[in-house]
């Protein structure tokens, strides 16, 4: 026994498809969850007043949850890290330290009313959860106060000074953090490089920080005392792990940025404590070969704790509820305003922009004549007039089942009249309105006539395509809508749910699969394939289509390339690629290469001469030999050494022959090569050549393995490989089934680096032997029959040392003349087919797909070809002999000794009667002599046994000389 446990923990951790499916379907969901809740407890005191809300109450969903995880796990054994959430000035440094280590205790719990400088109101707070049982772990900084000042519903220029506040600041930097991180993340999963990640954002932030001419200055913004960047990996556990520079690591990484005790504008010498970010994110890189033969790297990030906010604000302080009071009477005010009339009257609806801090946020939705009212319970109001909108336009997608967005341009000057999260570059704000609500019936009804028809400017335009980068959003909030309105029949999985919350993890999976599986190069022109993306295959109207058959010996695809030979095509050139009948060398791809190289060649100079009416198509069939893996094949083609040639060629279907009577060796032990020449994405039809009667016991039970092998593959029916469907011809012989974007990937996934020739398709379990002898002699038919049938009785259990399993060969028969007979045996199935050869033209050695052709002196030889485990020259030949008449044996010369008592009674009963000597004589019973002896025997026996024996000397001699005379050869003498 040997404990592989810590050999395969590193493995176990990796995240492969499987594992990240797991997360983001079972633990991000639980996650989010308890994030949810913190934020609510928030919430609900937004109402009555935050300042009595205190860091344990808040992070009360974050504790249980981290806790309950760990009931079973020893935690001073782990390095882990812990929640906590932190107010104000509470989030110093060494605070906020010993918070991620050892958390914080019940005895130190500040409120939100004292957390601030000098006891009074903090302006944020920073919260961390970490997932207790995985590696998730997410941190953010909010607001207690949105900052935020709502454009003014009675008109007027409003107060705008705020540019210079403590709260300005600490916003400003945060927001300017997490573009750094998020800058530092993709710099990172493009290079693998930790130094280049942490010099971008260092780099970013100091020059956002200038851009936005922070009173900090620049010097805070590159300081490494205040702030602290750093990219962990972590396993599945959550236990980190080391990272190598510019080396991909297949771990979750952990990107975290602090910005300690960071100074106070309004407050000299104090401190407003610390900036807390972090985000849990996965990378993918693929190689791609480029056509110039260069290399590049295709990469995707999948920011998991994405779709956490990243930004929240309350509007808690006085001036926030004040404002919000001003706003709330405003759009309570009825009949006419000077907005004009309402339209839509506070339904719920949606706001986001492009920012990476926004989020779709929900809220009430007033519209009137001349302006729209967006009434949030966190950060307040947004008030958007008509007069400060360059552009309104609306998108529905044609369809009543599309979520709608009304895509509004305001004026650059009016950015500063909005949240902080719904300020973006393009002064784009989108409002989204959900099918069937009231909201959406009520701009069909009430405002899209209005605006689309008003003098006031702008006149609102139907979009017919959505801008790119909304895109993304669009599509989360049509998947939430599809899921609570879908059919009730369909059943939505937990990856699609995930899928609908998760912006392009659809892409990143698809993405990470490939990469998951190896290192290796993708060639530019599959890319797309390979990423699930949509593929344009090109067009192959002057290539070369190739349609590849293989089976293992004894599968019957003899026969069908013999079907599909005599199958004319009228508009098709066919040139079959095939080994000889007595070929035994194996695959070569060499030689199939130059085979193709000559068929092009020759292909291009007939085009050249013929007219473009008068062109046929160029066709070529191949058949592999023996054991062959199909891998092997299409690789040497598309692999070609000359790649003009290889640019030429086009493999358009393989397929398989597969005989359920002879695809187990035993029981359920599957011949070697026979599944791998079934493998998905390499094979688009497999052709069962026996058992072909409905429901037959073989036939179900080979099909069911076939289909756990390469579920999407066609199984046709064909017996003994005489295929008689036009619809079957047409999936073997189609000229695209094999370059479909599902064969391409699944290729790519189940052999990486096979189209760079990195690939091996590996030896054969049992070792299969071929072995090929040639003799000059006829054999005796009956006798070789015999032989062939005694051949299943013959096989022994595993290793299957010596057993033989198909036997094929061109031969003559003793009573046949010099007419030869290509026959064929299956040892498992029983089948044997003998046929008068047929005598072919010699094609030049090139044209041979696999091997060298019998040269044409050979062709009154005999062959027989033995296929099977391990087998010994020897034997087979004592095999063979078995089936001609054996050499006569020379007789041995008699002897007195050698007469058996029925000759001797012969000799007896042939000499009774004959003449006695002198003084003998016969008295009827007895032999008696004149001095009375008496005996039962001729007296002169002894001379009749010597002329006997004599007699049948000479002919014995005389047989031996004819032997003598006679020339026997053996079957194998030279």
């Amino acid at each position: 026994l040997f404990d592989a446990s810590a050999e395969c923990h590193c493995v176990y951790s990796m995240v492969d498809p499987v594992n990240l499916e797991q997360l983001v379907t079972e633990q991000l969901p639980l996650f989010e969850r308890q994030w949810k809740s913190m934020v609510a407890n928030v919430d609900v005191k937004q109402a009555s007043g935050l300042s009595t809300l205190s860091e344990s109450s808040i992070c009360e969903p974050l504790k249980s949850y981290y806790n309950h995880g760990l009931m079973s796990r020893m935690e001073e054994e782990l390095n882990i890290k812990r929640p906590f959430v932190l107010f104000g000035t509470k989030s110093e440094r060494s605070r906020l330290t010993r918070a991620r280590s050892r958390g914080i205790t019940d005895s130190d719990d500040p409120i939100v009313g004292t957390a601030g400088i000098n006891g009074k109101h903090p302006t944020h707070m920073v919260c961390q959860s970490v997932s207790p049982r995985g590696p998730i772990c997410c941190a953010r900084t909010y607001f207690f106060s949105s900052g935020h000042i709502p454009y003014p519903v009675a008109g007027g220029a409003g107060d705008l000074s705020r540019d210079k506040t403590d709260l300005s600041i600490m916003n400003k930097l945060y927001v300017e953090g997490i573009h750094a991180v998020l800058t530092a993340i993709q710099v990172y999963c493009k290079t693998h490089s930790i130094q280049k990640a942490e010099t971008v954002m260092f780099d970013t932030l100091k020059r956002e920080c200038e851009r936005n001419k922070l009173p900090l200055g620049s010097l805070f913004a590159s300081s490494r005392d205040y702030i602290e960047f750093r990219i962990g990996a972590v396993d599945m556990e959550g236990q980190e792990v080391s990272l190598t520079e510019g080396q991909r690591s297949p771990f979750l990484k952990i990107a975290q940025l602090s910005l300690f005790n960071i100074p106070s504008i309004e407050h000299k010498n104090e401190t407003m404590g610390s900036v807390l970010f972090t985000e849990t994110f996965m990378d993918s890189n693929l190689q791609v070969l480029n056509q110039d033969g260069t290399s590049s790297v295709d990469h995707q990030c999948l920011v998991l704790t994405e779709h956490l906010p990243r930004y929240i604000s309350w509007a808690a302080t006085e001036n926030d509820i004040k404002m919000s009071k001003e706003v709330g009477s405003f759009i309570k005010m009825s009949g006419e305003t000077h907005y004009g009339r309402v339209l839509i009257n506070g339904e719920s609806a949606h706001v986001f922009t492009s920012n990476q801090l926004a989020i779709p946020e929900e809220g009430k939705f007033y519209v009137y004549e001349k302006g729209i009212v967006f009434q949030h319970n966190r950060f307040g109001p947004i008030v958007l007039p008509k007069t400060h909108m360059e552009k309104l336009n609306f998108y529905d997608g044609d369809s009543p089942s599309v979520v709608a967005l009304i895509i509004v341009t305001y004026k650059a000057s009016f950015w500063q009249w909005l949240p902080l999260q719904n300020q973006s570059k393009d002064n784009i704000l989108v409002f989204a309105l959900t099918p069937r609500t009231k909201a959406y019936k009520a701009f069909f009804s009430e405002v899209l006539s209005v605006w689309q028809k008003t003098e006031d400017e702008p006149a609102m335009v139907m979009a017919e395509k959505l801008p790119e980068k909304y895109i993304h959003v669009h599509n989360e909030l049509q998947n939430a809508y599809n899921m609570e309105h879908g059919s009730p029949s369909r059943h939505i999985t937990p990856m699609v749910k995930a899928e609908a919350i998760i912006p392009k993890l659809k892409e990143f999976v698809s993405h990470h699969s490939v990469t998951s599986v190896g290192n290796s190069c993708v060639p530019h022109d599959d890319l797309s394939a390979v990423l699930n993306q949509p593929y344009d295959p090109g067009n192959f109207q002057d290539e070369i289509i190739i349609t590849i058959l293989s089976g293992i010996p004894g599968s019957h695809k003899e026969n069908l390339c013999t079907t599909l030979t005599n199958l004319a095509k009228e508009q098709n050139r066919w040139i079959t690629l095939k080994p000889a009948l007595d070929f035994v060398d194996g695959f070569n791809t060499q030689s199939l290469q130059n085979s193709l190289t000559s068929i092009v060649t020759a292909s291009r100079k007939r085009s050249g001469r013929a007219s473009a009416s008068s062109r046929k198509k160029q066709r070529v069939l191949i058949m592999t030999p023996s054991f062959t893996d199909v891998f092997d094949v299409v690789q040497a083609i598309a692999c070609h050494p000359d790649p003009e040639i290889g640019r030429s060629l086009k493999i358009g279907a393989v397929s398989t022959c597969v005989d359920p009577l002879n695809s187990f060796m035993t029981h359920r032990y599957t011949f070697p090569k026979l599944l791998d020449q079934c493998a998905e994405g390499w094979v688009n039809n497999i052709i069962c050549t026996s058992s072909t009667a409905i429901k037959n016991p073989d036939l179900d039970v080979l099909q069911q393995l076939l289909r756990s092998v390469n579920h999407d593959v066609a199984l046709l029916l064909a017996n003994n490989g005489e295929v008689t469907r036009s619809p079957d011809v047409d999936l073997i012989l189609s000229e695209s089934a094999f370059t479909e974007s599902k064969m391409i990937r699944q290729r790519y996934l189940s052999c990486p680096g096979w189209s760079l020739g990195k690939f091996s398709s590996g030896t054969m379990t049992p070792p299969m032997t071929e072995i090929c002898l040639k003799f000059a002699p006829p054999l005796e038919k009956n006798r070789l029959m015999n032989k062939l049938r005694t051949l299943r009785g013959a096989l022994s259990k595993y290793p299957f040392q010596g057993n033989i399993y198909t036997v094929r060969g061109r031969v003559r028969f003793s009573d046949s003349g010099l007419k030869a007979t290509e026959f064929n045996c299956v040892t498992l199935s029983g089948y044997l087919l003998m046929t008068p050869a047929e005598v072919h033209p010699v094609p030049p050695p090139s044209s041979a797909a696999n091997g060298p052709v019998s040269p044409q002196d050979q062709s009154n030889l005999n062959f027989v070809v033995f296929v099977g485990v391990e087998l010994q020259e020897n034997k087979l030949k004592e095999w063979l002999r078995a089936c001609v008449k054996p050499k006569p044996q020379k007789k041995q010369l008699r002897t007195r000794q050698s007469l058996t008592k029925q000759e001797l009674k012969n000799i007896h009963t042939k000499h009774h009667l004959s003449a006695l000597p002198e003084g003998w004589f016969y008295n009827g019973s007895q032999y008696v002599s004149m001095a009375g002896d008496k005996t039962s025997s001729h007296p002169n026996m002894d001379k009749f046994i010597d002329e006997y024996v004599d007699l049948a000397n000479k002919d014995i001699e005389n047989y031996n000389t004819r032997i003598d005379q006679h020339k026997f050869v053996d079957l194998f003498d030279d």
